[in-house]
């Protein structure tokens, strides 16, 4: 893995040095931010590849590199070769010349990422923590997939029932979706998160059995495979319905990570899934943009549609974060740091609750923007200067890294041995590289989420085992590792 990835660092650095070259030779201001969009990238690896920091190809370090290419490499050439009235619209009241030291900075805070990653050697004794899998048993994760299944349903159900059904348009299929809530003759609208995190209970149960099955058989029983496929089709159903393309493209990569934990990643599996993604997304995005403006295209090309979102690592969230605060928007001083202790709270109950996200102040504050639904989050390092200006951004861009490292460091040596590692390397390294297009608050909640419906998936397995002891009539054991039988 270091040689694949010195030599993406030299292709990067080669691409930036041609593109200042001819940046220089032509005269082209704009070639120059295509330069500085392929040193983000260099910087980013230049010391995790220089202190020789062992690296799977799902860490998170490798998944920000993704955050990046979408939100700042891949942005920059169209910015400045093709200015569609998308990327018009995500440039706003900022020129092309305005980008170029924005991504400078940029560039500099992805040098200091990567420094925090390879400045990182604690490891925290996770093995202390991790249920012990002397006490699951075959019965339990038959009562905890069934448990799994029908709330996923009745979730599902509830979700469309909740958010306006599905109408007779194709473009209803999927969409974005909220609870409308009148308070005071205003319309503000809720997420239903409590109805999406009954739902998502079925990802880390998929995965805690996957990982589980696939340490004790070379090849799975029919009846394995068949509930595993069951628990896909409930995991994909309410991100799917709900245009939660994230959510959709994380649950394969967690699927992909329990694979390669196994060795069961094979070079036609990742070539196909990487292909599943694709048009996945771009299906979700034509569906998407067919229901909020009534385009009738069946597809969006899903590179183009990567491009244009605004989302990633975010260099227009960045550029207009800098140039705006504190003009448009005080410095909030740490205070956004804090919002994720009212997140419990239902938004029925408490419509004027802070946003977690941070997204609909940004859109409307800081890039005066229209804010009907959703908005624009930040990421961990531009929600650092939205709260202390300059240190506060190179500071959060040093912490973030090395808390990135620190998931590795951790979980790797207990990846094959425990069938929890992986779901919580998947909540840990998804949800902490994903803060490159989230604001802190936002991550907290998602990971807390997602150790809450862990521990009740096995909650689950373990109830149903202590009913049976309690019985007296002993407990089925499930098959040791590799299908050998238990001695």
């Amino acid at each position: 893995m270091r040689a694949v990835l010195f030599v993406f660092l030299l292709v990067n650095f080669g691409l930036a040095l041609g593109w200042f070259l001819l940046a220089l030779l032509s005269q082209t201001q704009g070639l120059q931010l295509i330069a500085l969009g392929h040193l983000s990238l260099a910087a980013l690896y230049f010391f995790p590849v220089l202190a020789y920091r062992p690296m799977a190809p799902y860490d998170p370090l490798n998944l920000v590199a993704l955050f990046v290419v979408i939100g700042c490499t891949a942005p920059s050439y169209f910015i400045t070769f093709d200015q569609t009235r998308r990327i018009q619209i995500l440039m706003g009241d900022l020129s092309q010349a305005d980008f170029i030291p924005i991504t400078l900075l940029y560039a500099v805070t992805m040098l200091l990422v990567g420094f925090g990653y390879a400045a990182c050697k604690t490891r925290l004794p996770v093995e202390r923590i991790l249920p012990r899998e002397d006490r699951l048993s075959a019965r339990g994760f038959q009562f905890a997939i069934i448990v799994g299944l029908v709330l996923g349903l009745g979730a599902l159900a509830l979700f469309v029932e909740r958010t306006g059904g599905l109408a007779s348009s194709i473009a209803d299929i999927s969409r974005k979706r909220a609870v409308q809530i009148v308070s005071n003759g205003e319309v503000t609208y809720a997420s239903a998160g409590y109805l999406r995190m009954i739902g998502s209970l079925s990802v880390p149960l998929m995965l805690i059995v996957l990982s589980y099955y696939l340490g004790r058989f070379k090849v799975l029983p029919r009846w394995i495979r068949w509930q595993i496929w069951l628990l896909c089709a409930i995991s994909f159903a309410l991100p799917f319905i709900a245009s939660a393309r994230s959510s959709v493209v994380f649950t394969i990569l967690g699927l992909m990570i329990v694979l390669s934990v196994h060795n069961r990643l094979s070079r036609s599996t990742l070539i196909a899934t990487s292909l599943a993604v694709l048009v996945i997304f771009g299906t979700m995005s034509a569906l998407r943009s067919a229901a909020q403006r009534g385009d009738a295209e069946s597809f969006a090309n899903p590179f183009l549609a990567l491009a244009e979102s605004g989302n990633g690592l975010s260099l227009f969230g960045t550029a207009h974060i800098v140039t705006h605060v504190p003009d448009r928007m005080k410095y909030q001083l740490g205070s956004t740091y804090l919002t994720w202790i009212t997140a419990p709270i239902p938004r029925s109950v408490w419509p004027g609750k802070p946003d977690v996200s941070l997204g609909k102040r940004i859109k409307g504050e800081v890039m005066q923007a229209r804010v009907i639904r959703t908005g624009r989050p930040p990421s961990i390092i531009n929600e650092g200067w939205i709260n202390f200006g300059l240190p506060g951004m190179l500071l959060a861009a040093l912490a973030f890294g090395y808390v990135l490292r620190l998931v590795p460091n951790s979980l790797n040596p207990v990846l094959k041995t425990s069938a929890f590692a992986a779901p919580l390397y998947f909540t840990f390294a998804l949800d902490l590289a994903n803060l490159s297009n989230a604001a802190f608050s936002q991550g907290v909640v998602r990971i807390l989420t997602n150790l809450v419906l862990i521990w009740l998936c096995y909650l689950l397995i373990q109830h149903s085992f202590a009913r049976k002891r309690q019985r007296g009539s002993g407990y089925a054991p499930l098959p040791a590792p590799s299908g050998h039988a238990p001695k």
